[in-house]
């Protein structure tokens, strides 16, 4: 039973091989087709993922050369003096263009009116989002979309043929890619001089670079926008050009002359002093007094007029009384050097003459002026003894005294109303700033640091005489750029203090941006100076190590090209250095003969701004002109762009 059991049992077992021969034969053949399939698709889905990449990077390129075109075009708009918004506009068809071009280099088409969309990004300070109006101007972000679903597959626009996914019934793709790039917004602090040299062209020492008739033109002007404020009225009737004083004596009667003295002096830098006299009689002598108590006697005279000086012992002093001896005159209050018969009639130059004979009121004059410290000021100063004022009283050795001696706010609160220069045509041309940075309406924020021998981030100008009062609260980086404009627009040359302390200002402007910028936005400083700068803190020395080189490599070769042992202008460079290790880009202004030039220069070259010259000697007209067209440019200096995921 067995092994016939076992002999059949074993006959049935190659039927059974054969069996599972054939499973093995068609699931090969399944999985062959399954493969083949797969690998078809596989080549399809390289070939459609291939082709979206190469479409990416072709609008990734495109969008940031379309943006790139507006960006030119308002920095184009910065040179020229034109909007920089209407620029941003303007330039669309040209982006346009460009885009399409950039995209047709990388093999991809793009239907210009469909496809490139321009819009305006803006910041939500309460969700703390940004987000694109699309359509909105000014525009500051372009979108590129380019498509590939088209019916048509022969078009450039039509979609992606597939070579083996026919088999499973799809012979073509849908591809639609997309970039979006923006210009990035600015947190811009201008880092502005108010130093007491900030109003040198409007003072005898701009003589000689600007010339007499120019300086005492802007004079007059300072003074006739003082008397405008209301508050000159103590100048009673002095004339605005000066003018000496002159002295009408007692009426003639019978052998008594009428006399007229007019106190004086040479209009040159060693200024002797003189009395022109005039008399309706013959002169018998003339005594002079000094301002030492010495007396001397001009006789022998013969006729009835002359001009009278100290003699050699007394050249260099000043005449402060004279008495005329013509006729029968006399006086009684005589002086001691020379018999009582000798002195005449008495003139004295004196605080209490001069101001009855201008008509002058008050101990103190306009702004807390003391009478006779101005007064001593007009026949002693040095500067006016250059400028040819010596002796005279009037508009001009007003202002410049006010200008060179009292130009603080705390002194004299109304020269912020004033054409002083240059301060004048930098507050022209920080108002030509705001006004291009407000009408780009590009989401940039303003900040404003003033510094002399201080430095400090201005909020507000509540403080101001008759001014326009504005507070930041604690917005100090604003996007009130009116409010900005005001502040520096109620500010005067040594507004607070005198020195020039630049490394303080750019400080002040570090601790603005790291307490108030913006994450997404890029941070701008613009330094004005007219001057070198003087002031650094106490005990502070170069720290070992600093990287000397990279800020000083002017031409870029590797090696300084500048050194100093100046310890201010060292303390610059470093607190420049700060800003820059931030990526902070650092534009200058270097205004005028007195400006330090070479390390305005390093500064912007080190940290990729530009430094703009402006040159001394220049009219007050061509400084505006010079400075309206530095702060023009370099307000139209935008971030390049970058590419963002914002919708």
């Amino acid at each position: 039973m067995t092994r016939a059991s076992y002999r059949a049992v074993g006959r049935k077992q190659p039927a059974r091989r054969h069996a599972r021969r054939g499973v093995v034969l068609v699931m090969t053949a399944i999985s062959m087709i399954m493969i083949i399939g797969f690998i078809a698709l596989s080549v399809d889905i390289g070939t459609i993922s291939l082709t979206q990449s190469r479409m990416q990077t072709a609008v990734d390129s495109a969008s940031l050369a379309a943006a790139q075109e507006v960006t030119q075009a308002v920095a184009e708009a910065g040179e020229n003096g034109e909007s920089g918004g209407d620029a941003a506009t303007a330039a669309a068809e040209a982006a346009r263009a460009k885009a399409v071009e950039i995209a047709a280099l990388n093999g991809v088409y793009l239907d210009p009116d469909r496809d490139v969309i321009f819009g305006n990004r803006t910041f939500d300070d309460v969700s703390d989002t940004w987000s694109i109006a699309w359509g909105q101007t000014p525009y500051n972000a372009v979108r590129v979309i380019a498509h590939r679903d088209g019916t048509d597959t022969t078009q450039p626009d039509g979609r992606l043929p597939l070579a083996f996914a026919w088999v499973f019934g799809k012979y073509s793709q849908d591809l639609l890619v997309q970039a979006t790039s923006y210009v990035k917004p600015r947190e811009i602090v201008l880092v502005l001089d108010y130093s007491g040299s900030m109003n040198d062209d409007s003072t005898y020492v701009a003589h000689s670079s600007l010339g007499k008739a120019a300086v005492e033109t802007n004079q007059a002007d300072i003074y006739n926008a003082l008397v405008a404020t209301g508050n000159m009225s103590a100048m009673g009737s002095l004339p605005v050009v000066p003018t000496y004083l002159t002295l009408e004596g007692q009426a003639a009667s019978g052998t008594i002359p009428h006399i007229t003295v007019t106190f004086g002096a040479d209009e040159n830098s060693t200024a002797k002093n003189w009395v022109d006299v005039t008399s309706t009689m013959t002169l018998t002598n003339v005594i002079l007094r000094f301002d030492n108590g010495n007396e001397y006697k001009h006789t022998g005279l013969s006729g009835t007029t002359g001009k009278f000086y100290p003699n050699s012992t007394n050249a260099s002093r000043r005449i402060d009384r004279v008495w005329v001896k013509s006729g029968t005159n006399s006086t009684t209050a005589p002086g001691t050097a020379y018999t009582s018969s000798d002195y005449g009639e008495r003139f004295m130059d004196d605080t209490a003459t001069i101001k009855t004979a201008f008509g002058l009121s008050g101990t103190y004059g306009p702004y807390s002026v003391n009478w006779d410290t101005w007064f001593s000021y007009c026949k002693t100063n040095s500067s006016v003894k250059s400028g040819g004022y010596c002796k005279k009283y009037g508009g001009y050795n007003f202002v410049n005294y006010l200008l060179t001696s009292r130009a603080a706010y705390s002194q004299t609160n109304d020269l912020w109303k004033t054409p002083h220069y240059p301060t004048h045509a930098l507050k022209l041309g920080t108002t030509q700033f705001c006004n291009f940075v407000d009408d780009l309406n590009y989401n940039d924020r303003l900040g404003l640091v003033i510094y002399a021998t201080t430095a400090k981030i201005e909020k507000d100008n509540t403080g101001t005489s008759n001014g326009t009062a504005v507070s930041l609260g604690s917005d100090w980086l604003t996007y009130n750029i009116g409010a900005i404009n005001t502040i520096q627009s109620q500010k005067q040359a040594g507004h607070y203090d005198s020195t020039t302390a630049i490394g303080l200002g750019l400080k002040e402007a570090r601790t603005l941006l790291d307490s108030k910028a913006r994450l997404n936005a890029k941070k701008v400083v613009v330094l004005m100076t007219d001057g070198l700068a003087n002031v650094y803190p106490s005990g502070w020395s170069l720290p070992s190590g600093f990287a000397w080189t990279s800020m000083t490599d002017l031409d870029n070769d590797g090696d300084s090209d500048y050194s100093t042992s100046n310890k201010s202008v060292q303390y610059t460079l470093y607190e420049a250095k700060q800003l820059i290790d931030q990526g902070v880009i650092i534009h200058t202004l270097a205004v005028g003969s007195g400006a330090d030039v070479t390390p305005m220069q390093c500064i912007a070259n080190a940290s990729g701004g530009i430094c703009v010259v402006v040159p001394g000697g220049t009219s007050h007209a061509q400084m505006e002109a010079d400075l309206l067209d530095a702060f023009n440019e370099i307000a139209g200096k935008l971030s390049p762009p970058e590419l963002t995921n914002d919708q």
